[in-house]
């Protein structure tokens, strides 16, 4: 029994929904499957998310946008798989992440950027496989590891650059193979 629905709308109380809707209560346009979601558009699988836009699977969310995933969701954008997160960007996979960006697979991190595949990680960037580690970029494979760069596969390593495998080692460069040496 909706009100104002138009084009194909699957509508259940739905009012001002439009094209090809699949909604549960109002305001919903354009291919949207939305339950309980108010001005949710393009295509959104929505569950009591208000504002959410563009092929988003989000339960209570607000705001987010751009084939997000997103559940209990506010700002986050493009692609996010996002659970509580907050501020999240671009294909993030995060779970209670704040302010991670890009291909980012975080869990309960902060920070984060680009393809990072974080366990409670804090300002890793560039594809890093870390695992409580701060401030490692690009390619790292990192264990608790803090300031390491270019894809370096460190445990409990600080300041190691370039290919290094490191363990507990500190300043070493340029495709080093040490271990406590």
């Amino acid at each position: 029994m909706g009100e104002g629905t138009d084009d194909h709308v699957n509508n259940d109380k739905g009012e001002g929904t439009d094209d090809n809707v699949d909604n549960d209560r109002w305001g919903t346009d354009d291919h949207v499957d939305n339950d309980k979601g108010e001005g949710a558009d393009d295509h959104g699988d929505n569950d009591k998310g208000a504002g959410t836009d563009y092929h988003i699977d989000n339960g209570t969310g607000e705001d987010t946008d751009d084939h997000v995933d997103n559940d209990t969701g506010e700002g986050t954008d493009d692609h996010v798989n996002n659970d509580k997160g907050e501020g999240t960007d671009d294909h993030v996979d995060n779970d209670k992440e704040e302010s991670t960006d890009e291909h980012v697979d975080n869990d309960k991190g902060e920070g984060t950027d680009d393809h990072v595949d974080n366990d409670k990680e804090e300002s890793t960037d560039d594809h890093v496989d870390n695992d409580k580690g701060q401030g490692t970029d690009d390619h790292v494979d990192n264990d608790k590891g803090e300031g390491t760069n270019d894809h370096v596969d460190i445990e409990k390593g600080k300041g190691t650059d370039d290919h290094v495998y490191n363990e507990k080692e500190e300043g070493t460069d340029d495709h080093v193979d040490n271990n406590k040496g």
